[in-house]
């Protein structure tokens, strides 16, 4: 790959993806017209698609891994937690694996909800929210409230 499409892949990438961009950064004194036309040009090479997608590849599998890390690091803080017994911390952990696999969003009330259910079930013996429910911003629960 020749040097001009080396760097016009890197600013492609840093600028969000505008060629027209990418091109008048490393060619600063030519038109925006002109700049638009090379840039459609050079997006056609082979070389320079293969670059972009190598990057993408790379990118992709990176957010994979990081992603998985994610999830495993919250996977261990829920067991930790519910081994002793920290269930407003437990809970947040499961919501953060289920946010990361895209389970639900916040504000997503029902799929809160159900998480809740099953804290209380897994806590309490029973799913039923108007029983008990268990309060998430808090570490700890008095015992004699139950």
């Amino acid at each position: 790959m020749k040097n001009i499409e080396e760097r016009f892949v890197a600013e492609y990438i840093k600028n969000g993806h505008n060629g027209t961009k990418a091109y008048l950064a490393i060619r600063p004194n030519v038109s925006p017209e002109s700049a638009a036309v090379s840039a459609h040009r050079l997006l056609q090479k082979t070389s320079v698609i293969n670059a972009l997608q190598d990057v993408t590849d790379k990118s992709t599998e990176e957010a994979i891994a990081s992603k998985q890390y994610l999830i495993n690091e919250a996977d261990e803080i829920g067991k930790e937690a519910r081994g002793e017994k920290v269930y407003g911390t437990a809970l947040k952990a499961v919501e953060v694996k289920a946010k990361l696999n895209r389970v639900y969003e916040d504000g997503d009330d029902v799929g809160r909800q159900n998480f809740i259910n099953f804290f209380n079930y897994v806590k309490y013996g029973t799913p039923d929210p108007e029983d008990k429910i268990i309060d998430i911003t808090s570490e700890s629960e008095d015992e004699d409230e139950r």
